[in-house]
Formats: structure tokens, C-alpha cells, sequence
């Protein structure tokens, strides 16, 4: 999501390796793809769909 220009962003993992992309929103993607690849983003509260009252 850019928020300042109130758009969402939408491509493939692996146009982070092109020439299309911007070099500092490429930068932004890979850290979040590390965060996604150890787990920091994954949610275990209790609105997620396998959890029981």
C-alpha cells in the first residue's frame, strides 16, 4: 500500500530481481519478504480461522 499517494501496489515475488520496479521499493519488498520467510508476520490471536472459543 503507498499510502501517500493512497494506492495499492500489486506485482510477482520475483519482480523484485527486474528493472521495472523502483531500487527503494525493492528494498522495502525484501525486507518484508524476510519478515514473511521467519515467521514475523504470522498472526496466532484469536481471529484467526482455526481458533476455537
Amino acid at each position: 500500500m503507498d499510502f501517500r499517494l493512497g494506492r495499492t501496489i500489486t506485482f510477482a515475488q520475483d519482480e523484485i530481481h527486474g528493472d521495472e520496479m523502483e531500487d527503494d521499493l525493492k528494498d522495502f519488498m525484501r525486507d518484508q519478504l524476510a519478515k514473511v520467510e521467519t515467521g514475523y508476520w504470522d498472526y496466532t490471536g484469536k481471529h484467526t480461522k482455526g481458533h476455537k472459543a
